[in-house]
């Protein structure tokens, strides 16, 4: 089990890169928090991204940090007006686990579904998924889709492996660099 960090650890990396130019590197916020390990310091940069409190920029020289701008609640924003049922639902959600009321599975309802006799859905709803779910209404070779959900799995896999290795390349370059061989501009392909 791990444990839990300390409030202050994230409070002083915070602190630090807002107190430094508009977007930091590792080595500046470093030198602002000299009593804090290199690499404890890359754990709550990564964690505070994470969270969204703050944003890294990669560059050329490496990545950089910032932090996040404040983003108003959608309903504050009025970006999306809910429905009363729908603010009910999002209030059970978010309610801690300890304070909902467990439920359990009608098991009739999964034992009487028969394959291919009777639905889940009705008839009208499945028509409407199907409909939307169609890119044409041409046929494709057989194994489009498949070889689809193929590649963009190797851009996707590609992509976090090098993330992992510490390569700077956003997903947008790594998909350029497989589909069209064209590395980014001023990196290496390796």
């Amino acid at each position: 089990m791990s444990r839990p960090l300390p409030k202050d650890d994230l409070t002083a990396v915070l602190d630090a890169v807002a107190s430094l130019s508009a977007a930091a590197s590792l080595e500046e916020i470093s030198g602002s928090l000299p009593q804090m390990p290199k690499r404890t310091l890359q754990r709550r940069l990564a964690m505070l991204v994470g969270e969204g409190r703050l944003v890294a920029q990669s560059t050329n020289k490496g990545r950089r940090y910032q932090k996040a701008a404040k983003v108003k609640a959608p309903e504050q924003a009025n970006e999306i007006a809910l429905s009363t049922s729908a603010r009910e639902i999002r209030g059970l959600i978010t309610r801690p686990i300890s304070a909902r009321k467990p439920v359990g599975y009608r098991m009739a309802f999964l034992e009487d579904y028969r394959p291919n006799l009777s639905a889940y859905l009705p008839a009208e709803m499945r028509q409407r998924l199907l409909k939307m779910g169609r890119t044409s209404d041409d046929p494709l070779p057989a194994g489009t889709h498949l070889r689809k959900v193929l590649d963009r799995l190797l851009i996707d896999l590609s992509w976090n492996s090098s993330r992992l290795e510490g390569n700077t390349y956003s997903l947008l370059e790594t998909q350029r660099l497989l589909e069209l061989g064209e590395s980014a501009a001023g990196r290496k392909a390796e």
